[in-house]
């Protein structure tokens, strides 16, 4: 009886046509997604032209809404205040779910690469004209494109970032991505590390941007781990040099990243493909009595290797690191990225008293540089797989996690924003039908569940 009121109210005001067309759309509103007054902004935005209307249609809506359950009312705002609703995996529904007053979680990790350039910055491009990278296979290199892509619309990636072809020291992009890795509320970016002069074989040396990087991550209660990644001539000798450059260098800066263990707080430091260098070698600096220890000296640290096979837990025991990543996002890949041996690493982490710092991440996809790698590809089916991991991870109760990655877009993990985008036939992936900044909400949301925040 009350709507029938309203109509007639409405109907003399307005006429019968739009009262009418009111109605049906308060009808399609009420009935069909009720709970989440999605239809509200729709509504009024058909009416718009007329200011009056629009007013008098909110209040009409506004007076329907006070008839329904406050409390089955659920709306999670993205930045663009569109609704995020429903059951299913690509939609974030827990209510504290937003990109904005997020309080940086230190138990949770993300890598992060300071390697791209553009001419503006860095005078040439680098990273996003990478190369093709040719099959180990000689008879097979015909097979697939080669040379080098050329941006900034021809990019290494399947995907295209919302930033562009963006120069990583470029002080605005900085500061856009501590905002977005804040906003999914992760603590910690453990950033690329090649010693002075060194870079990997598409980048530039960008030991330059590490006091930048240190003071924007201060700003936003974030904190910054060093990967030390592989270089040539790399040795257990050249990273306790690494390590004491490190610590000479950017130990006074706040934002360093520390963890205690053992009773002793130092920086955590991650080591990428440490099982390149033989366990009796990382000995001699990681053991205590061995002949260059850094143990108790000015430079010690809290030294993370990489398990890949199952044998290298072995190794991590016995070369003295105090703990293990897994790294990759590739579901099946290695031992250590195959979710199912996740509480077996976590298992043995504790039994000898190890810190175990499981990696996930959203997908996977590295054909723009390996094309013939298609058969490593993980598809990200809007956002399964990476709820998949994080649901495995949330059951291991693994004291630390490390998201692969924020940015490595040559191979399709980064949570990073990205946008649909198309140069001649080529159709980059991109988040559909979700927004750009899915991935961080999706973040935010398991980083709310995890006990260790």
């Amino acid at each position: 009886m009350a709507y029938c009121r309203l109509f007639s109210w409405f109907a003399k005001r307005r006429g019968r046509s739009v009262a009418l067309f009111v109605c049906l759309c308060f009808l399609l509103y009420f009935f069909v997604v009720r709970r989440h007054f999605l239809y509200e902004n729709l509504i009024v935005e058909e009416i718009n032209k007329d200011k009056n209307v629009a007013t008098e249609v909110r209040n009409f809506i506004n007076m329907a809404k006070t008839e329904l359950n406050p409390q089955e009312v659920v709306t999670t705002l993205n930045p663009k205040n569109k609704v995020l609703k429903g059951t299913d995996s690509n939609v974030v529904e827990d209510k504290r779910v937003s990109l904005t007053d997020s309080k940086p979680c230190s138990s949770v990790h993300t890598f992060y690469y300071p390697w791209y350039g553009n001419p503006k910055f860095d005078k040439k491009y680098y990273h996003w004209n990478h190369k093709y990278l040719p099959h180990w296979r000689k008879n097979t290199e015909h097979l697939y494109p080669t040379g080098a892509h050329i941006p900034p619309n021809d990019i290494g990636s399947n995907f295209y970032p919302e930033l562009g072809d963006y120069s990583s020291s470029d002080p605005s992009i900085i500061e856009k991505h501590m905002q977005q890795i804040c906003s999914a509320g992760i603590g910690v970016l453990s950033v690329s590390y090649y010693p002075p002069g060194l870079a990997d074989d598409n980048g530039h040396d960008w030991q330059h941007l590490f006091p930048i990087l240190l003071n924007s991550a201060a700003k936003y209660n974030l904190k910054v781990a060093f990967h030390i990644e592989p270089y040539k001539e790399r040795t257990a000798l050249s990273v306790k040099k690494d390590l004491q450059h490190i610590i000479s260098t950017y130990g006074k800066y706040e934002a360093l990243y520390k963890y205690t263990f053992n009773n002793k707080t130092l920086p955590l430091i991650y080591i990428y493909d440490s099982y390149h260098i033989k366990p009796v070698d990382w000995q001699t600096i990681l053991k205590e009595e061995g002949t260059e220890s850094i143990r108790g000296k000015w430079f010690d640290a809290i030294m993370i290797g990489l398990v890949v096979e199952k044998d290298h837990l072995r190794d991590m025991l016995f070369a003295g690191f105090n703990g293990f990543y897994t790294y990759f996002a590739t579901d099946g890949f290695t031992f250590g990225s195959t979710r199912r041996n996740w509480n077996f690493l976590a298992t043995f982490a504790s039994n000898h008293k190890l810190i175990y710092i499981a990696s996930i991440g959203p997908g996977y996809i590295d054909t723009r540089i390996r094309p013939w790698n298609g058969e490593n590809t993980r598809n990200r089916v809007n956002g399964k797989y990476y709820e998949e991991s994080w649901k495995q991870v949330l059951l291991v109760k693994a004291p630390i996690v490390s998201i692969t990655s924020f940015n490595e877009w040559h191979e399709g993990t980064q949570i990073e924003k990205a946008v649909s985008k198309r140069y001649d036939s080529f159709q980059y992936l991109d988040y559909s039908p979700n927004q750009p900044n899915y991935y961080l909400l999706l973040t935010k949301k398991f980083v709310n569940k995890f006990k260790q925040c």
